[in-house]
């Protein structure tokens, strides 16, 4: 720890020598690191607490809204991963972040489960022996992870301060008016605002807030977002031209307000110009209503009475065509029926006639075919078995079913019964030089010549 003694450079101005942790992260129990008056540089590996130290060191110098934890996790400047840590997270001890088998975030502390603390605190030296710290303790009562939950502690101190003297506090489970009892070098402040405008007033930095704010970025340089507004706004001295344009629009209000008052009367006269015209409406409105409303009764039943016989009247006339229109049709339908009736009689007594003339002829034609047979046999035997029968003949006798003959070798009609074969041979093959003559002569009713 630098001693008043041993400061060598910018003796009167306060610098950080000596920042305390308490389970901060995870930094578990009491840990101290002095800072060198010509500064300090911190290394190690992803995930060795370099970047916890400094979000301690944000947590007592800076208001919430200029802090920006744990800056080297964030994937852009102002992107998805801005403030992945918390202090909620930091008393707990939040260590790794992992999914679950239903592929929910969870995450894994140190602290968990149980009640417990956390502790931070700076001093500061000016080389003159004036040393000043400033402290912020935080605790969960419960089990509870959520930040809403935390409990939170604000101390300023002349001189040192040692964290370990809170040990006891939390032994007692925080029993914080017995700390005010016990412990009473240091001034508690209420909020976080009188905190660190007591802990400014002692260390130079009370009217300080761009300077703190510039410190705050510069701390977590990954989150600086847009260089030429993190320069505008830190870096650059405040222009005169905004202190004119301020004036000017606190000279445009009053117009603005005159403009929407004329705007205003302007609406409310397009709206209300046409009431007069509207009311000479509603009047005149209400003179034919109650003149309707007299003629309700007894005069306006019999005109509706009067109305409604002429209306059906006319509807009954108009029926009454309809009716002689479709009697003419039904009248003319009927005559049509009954011709058609006459007509269909006649032509079932000429088929009836008909049909007798051809059951004659079929008898005439089965009876000529008959004679033809018999002719064409007669002619066989007269020319002798000398012939062979012709094809033709034989074919058209197979078509052709005369009456049954007589059984062979019983004799018959033009011959024995040994004729029959060659006289059937014979007629064959005259018929099948002949062709079709044959039936036609047997059809006509005709008679071979020979047997003439």
């Amino acid at each position: 720890m630098a001693s008043p003694t041993s400061r060598t450079v910018h003796i009167g101005q306060f610098r950080l020598t000596r920042l305390q942790v308490v389970n901060w992260g995870t930094f578990c129990g009491y840990k101290n690191f002095p800072i060198d008056e010509r500064g300090v540089l911190l290394t190690g590996p992803s995930g060795s607490g370099k970047s916890s130290l400094l979000d301690a060191h944000s947590l007592v110098l800076l208001p919430t809204y200029e802090q920006r934890f744990n800056a080297s996790a964030d994937l852009t400047a102002r992107g998805v991963k801005q403030n992945s840590r918390n202090v909620a997270a930091y008393v707990r001890g939040a260590w790794s972040e992992t999914n679950d088998e239903h592929n929910q975030a969870k995450v894994r502390y140190l602290r968990g489960g149980v009640p417990t603390w956390s502790a931070v605190a700076a001093t500061y030296e000016d080389g003159t022996g004036l040393v000043t710290t400033g402290a912020v303790v935080k605790w969960f009562a419960g089990v509870d992870n959520d930040g809403s939950k935390l409990n939170t502690l604000h101390l300023v101190q002349d001189g040192h301060f040692d964290l370990t003297e809170l040990t006891a506090w939390a032994d007692r489970k925080f029993d914080t008016a017995w700390l005010r009892r016990t412990l009473t070098a240091p001034k508690y402040l209420r909020t976080q605002e009188s905190y660190l405008a007591e802990l400014g007033k002692r260390i130079g930095l009370d009217h300080a807030g761009a300077a703190l704010a510039l410190l705050g970025k510069a701390k977590a340089m990954k989150n600086v977002g847009d260089l030429n507004l993190f320069i505008r706004d830190h870096m650059l001295d405040h222009p005169d031209t905004f202190d004119v344009a301020q004036r000017m629009v606190d000279l445009f209000v009053p117009l603005n307000e005159a403009y929407e008052t004329a705007r205003r009367a302007a609406q409310q006269e397009k709206v209300l110009s046409p009431v007069p015209g509207n009311w000479n409406v509603y009047q005149r409105s209400r003179q034919d209503r109650d003149v309707a409303d007299s003629l309700r009764g007894s005069p306006l039943d019999r005109y509706l009475r009067h109305l409604h016989l002429i209306a059906l009247r006319a509807e009954l006339d108009r029926l009454l065509v309809g009716v002689a229109r479709l009697e003419g049709l039904v009248e003319s339908q009927k005559k049509h029926r009954d011709t058609a009736h006459e007509q269909w009689f006649q032509l079932e007594g000429r088929l009836r006639q008909h049909s007798q003339n051809l059951l004659v002829l079929e008898e005439q034609r089965k009876l000529q075919l008959i004679e033809a047979e018999r002719a064409e046999e007669r002619f066989q035997a007269l020319r002798g078995p000398d012939r062979p029968a012709r094809a033709a003949d034989t074919a058209g006798r197979s078509r052709v079913q005369p009456a049954a003959r007589p059984p062979a070798g019983t004799g018959g009609r033009g011959g024995t019964g040994g004729e029959r074969p060659a006289a059937a041979s014979a007629r064959g093959d005259r018929r099948a030089g002949r062709g079709q003559e044959a039936p036609r002569g047997a059809g006509d009713g005709a008679v071979p010549p020979a047997l003439g």
